[in-house]
């Protein structure tokens, strides 16, 4: 969406919201846009969940899931809309295996692979991996 116009003006909202303005930008109906975008696609999110289980119970908002859509983000990489897609099944598959393990454990186990994660791929793992990838190939054509 970057390389679009509406990418374009909130990227430079981002970096500097008054220098935006002075260039003529609506500011404001550009971030409501933004914030309109993204409810919508928040409740169709909610609204797709809804129908597959079934079921919505006030547990679902929570600091759990929050901090678990944040963790399926950051360890598919920001920026993208598959990285936490991908993110979003690396995640659930770590936490089905650590579970059928041990099942009070899974949490300690996620959240210290999730530190280190942070600590080693700051951007993801879809970046990392292909940075890692054009090493690879660039080692073997020289």
């Amino acid at each position: 969406m970057r390389a679009g116009h509406t990418g374009k003006v909130l990227t430079a909202i981002q970096c500097n919201e008054t220098r935006a303005q002075s260039l003529g930008y609506d500011t404001s109906a550009e971030l409501l846009k933004a914030l309109m975008l993204s409810a919508g696609i928040a409740g169709l999110a909610g609204a797709l969940y809804a129908a597959t289980s079934g079921i919505v119970v006030p547990d679902l908002v929570g600091l759990l899931l929050s901090t678990e859509v944040i963790m399926w983000v950051v360890v598919g990489g920001r920026g993208t809309l598959v990285g936490p897609v991908v993110g979003t099944f690396l995640v659930m598959r770590f936490q089905q295996e650590v579970s059928s393990v041990s099942a009070a454990l899974w949490p300690l186990v996620v959240g210290v692979g999730f530190v280190i994660l942070v600590f080693t791929a700051p951007n993801g793992l879809l970046p990392w991996l292909g940075r890692m990838g054009r090493r690879l190939t660039w080692g073997r054509t020289s």
